[in-house]
């Protein structure tokens, strides 16, 4: 059933832990330190442990 809904939701493994999808991203850019990026997005997220091992950082 797990990945089936895996599947179905096109989640890929997440560098922080996890899987996720990204579902939505402004086309506005923003200029950081680190480069160019979009000013906001959204993701869908399936945390695959538990209790979670950490929490995914916002920077």
């Amino acid at each position: 059933m797990v990945d089936e809904l895996v599947r179905t939701l096109g989640l890929a493994p997440h560098l922080e832990g996890g899987l996720y999808r990204e579902t939505w991203r402004t086309s506005v850019p923003v200029d950081t330190p680190r480069g160019s990026h979009a000013e906001a997005t959204g993701i869908c997220t399936m945390r695959t442990e538990w209790p979670p091992g950490r929490c995914q950082r916002t920077r």
